[in-house]
């Protein structure tokens, strides 16, 4: 045995004795990185885009048109056409944007370098600059 290996033994058994066994595992287990946690970069509201965005303005568009076409006669009936069908455009945008569906984006720094989104429906459980744990999909906030 060289003395390099003397001494680590002797260091192993000092921490065994000050720290007995299970503060040696506590302290093996420090080292050892969390490949699924990270730390809170963003948490940002976002409405999601989908077909009702552009349909329900276009509907408005085309009752408005409809409608406006009804009355006058001449160029007072084209000119009351395209107020109705601008007039039911903005409302139709009105109406679909009191119903856009609000999502939540969580976009986490992990332990590796990369980057995560996790999607929430409602408020997420946590806040810019914790540290979390990816478990199931859901980020779970780690003691630090």
């Amino acid at each position: 045995m060289n003395r390099f290996s003397a001494l680590l033994a002797s260091a192993a058994a000092v921490a065994t004795l000050a720290l007995g066994p299970a503060g040696v595992a506590a302290a093996q287990s420090k080292d050892r990185k969390c490949t699924n946690c990270g730390r809170v970069e963003q948490v940002r509201a976002v409405e999601q885009s989908d077909w009702k965005k552009y349909a329900a303005p276009a509907a408005g568009a085309v009752v408005g048109g409809v409608i406006g076409n009804q009355f006058g006669g001449g160029s007072g009936k084209t000119l009351l056409t395209i107020a109705g069908a601008v007039g039911g455009g903005l409302v139709g945008h009105k109406v679909e944007a009191g119903s856009r569906d609000k999502v939540y984006e969580v976009v986490v720094r992990m332990d590796d370098g990369s980057r995560r989104t996790v999607t929430y429906k409602s408020p997420p459980p946590v806040k810019e600059g914790e540290r979390v744990r990816l478990r199931d999909g859901q980020l779970v906030v780690v003691e630090s």
